[in-house]
């Protein structure tokens, strides 16, 4: 984030979290947003495609868990 600072010397932030951390936590905004907002393309669907066979995956294994309770 240095270059969004006055100078571009940075906030000071590595009092209060690690760079180790930061670049953690911008990694999972990043594949937060990923999730959220793409891959995609303008008026297509494939990625919510791609995500039915997960989806269908996941329903089989709740329903295999449900029926085999005792």
């Amino acid at each position: 984030m240095s270059e969004e600072s006055l100078g571009g010397k940075g906030w000071g932030m590595e009092r209060y979290i690690s760079r180790g951390d930061a670049a953690w936590f911008g990694h999972l905004s990043d594949v937060e947003d990923f999730y959220e907002k793409g891959p995609s393309f303008a008026d297509s669907e494939i990625t919510y495609k791609m995500a039915d066979v997960l989806l269908d995956d996941f329903s089989k294994q709740v329903e295999a868990k449900r029926f085999n309770r005792t």
